[in-house]
């Protein structure tokens, strides 16, 4: 990327980072871990132009979502997500290509939650 002259490193963090859950200990210290190293690098990379930035979803509609969500707990979600809805991998698509894109060519060292405006705080 250097020799290129710049570039984008993104990554996938979690709201989990931010906040506590129960029984999510090793989960949520990885992804801090993930977060912080984005603040860092973003520093470390910006005068070599490499912009770095990550995305924390909230609750995405995946295969494996799926297969442990039950109709009460996505109701339970719904409750603290102010877009009434869970997200889809295309909503978190969307994300990427804004951070990747020229149009956020001043952003760098953020992450951005990508969760409806809801909270997650798992019990």
């Amino acid at each position: 990327m250097e020799k290129n002259g710049g570039g984008v490193i993104l990554t996938i963090t979690s709201m989990a980072a931010e906040n506590k859950n129960i029984n999510m200990t090793s989960y949520a210290s990885s992804k801090a871990a993930a977060s912080h190293l984005v603040r860092n690098m973003a520093f470390d990379l910006g005068e070599k132009n490499i912009r770095v930035n990550g995305i924390a979803p909230g609750a995405i509609l995946t295969d494996a979502l799926k297969s442990v969500i039950t109709p009460e707990i996505e109701q339970k979600m719904l409750q603290h997500t102010p877009i009434r809805r869970l997200g889809q991998p295309q909503d978190i698509a969307n994300a990427a290509l804004f951070l990747c894109s020229p149009a956020a060519s001043w952003v760098s060292g953020q992450i951005l939650t990508v969760s409806g405006g809801g909270v997650q705080e798992l019990n």
